[in-house]
């Protein structure tokens, strides 16, 4: 079982690391409706609606680009990680791990903007 927390640490960690700006809002935080339809967008096709979601958005700069860019996260109960949708996963599909964490299966969600769901 792959632990949620320890999956946004590492890749928290990893994003400061890079001087990477990035927000995280958590599937109750409505306050932004722009941000909460792109995480209900990214959702879609997936039958995990009894999932918690973590959305991460990055904002890559001029002086660093990430492998990918927004991500939704899926997590069930007890903090298990079930499953994380990446959009723009261009650096992402040769590694055997997603963030430290070993993925069981991943998975093409739309070709034309590069959407992967990787499952644990």
């Amino acid at each position: 079982m792959v632990n949620s927390e320890i999956f946004v640490r590492n890749v928290r960690n990893y994003l400061s690391d890079n001087y990477i700006p990035y927000t995280i809002i958590n599937d109750s935080e409505e306050y932004d409706m722009f941000t909460y339809s792109k995480i209900c967008a990214m959702s879609e096709n997936i039958d995990l609606s009894f999932a918690n979601r973590i959305f991460i958005q990055i904002f890559p700069t001029s002086a660093c680009q990430a492998e990918h860019s927004s991500m939704v996260i899926y997590v069930g109960d007890n903090d298990k990680l079930l499953a994380v949708t990446v959009h723009n996963a261009n650096g992402l599909l040769n590694a055997s791990a997603l963030y430290g964490c070993q993925y069981s299966k991943v998975e093409l969600v739309s070709q034309s903007d590069n959407t992967y769901r990787f499952y644990f």
